[in-house]
């Protein structure tokens, strides 16, 4: 096991960051006299790879394929399968809820790795167009 919590927020909260950043650089460009159709991003990644804030990706690439097996084993957990049917039964959870749960959960997990290499193909282009 471990705690595969705080990975996803470290990402989540990097991923916000830089957005917030991206944001703040087009909102820049527009108000500028004139605007400009290129604002000027690529500071806003290259300040987060400066500062080694892409290790946290990386980090969570590395560890995704452990949190998988142990999301797989807690689903498969007696006590949990027992739990979650109790629940659907009592009609507090939709009757295929540990089904959803293993399907969906390992699909949302994904994002962010999708997004870690969608960035770096973002910065690779960026790089070539500059």
């Amino acid at each position: 096991g471990g705690c595969y919590i705080e990975p996803i927020m470290d990402v989540y909260e990097l991923s916000v960051q830089l957005l917030a950043s991206i944001e703040e650089m087009v909102e820049m460009a527009s108000e500028m006299e004139g605007g400009t159709l290129y604002p000027q991003i690529g500071f806003s990644f290259e300040e987060v790879a400066e500062n080694g804030e892409f290790s946290v990706y990386i980090f969570y690439t590395q560890n995704f394929s452990s949190a998988l097996m142990s999301l797989e084993t807690l689903l498969k957990d007696p006590e949990v399968i027992s739990y979650f049917k109790r629940l659907s039964t009592e009609g507090k959870l939709p009757k295929l809820f540990k089904e959803a749960m293993q399907y969906m959960v390992p699909k949302a997990l994904m994002e962010p790795i999708y997004h870690f290499f969608y960035y770096f193909s973002v910065m690779s282009a960026m790089s070539k167009a500059t």
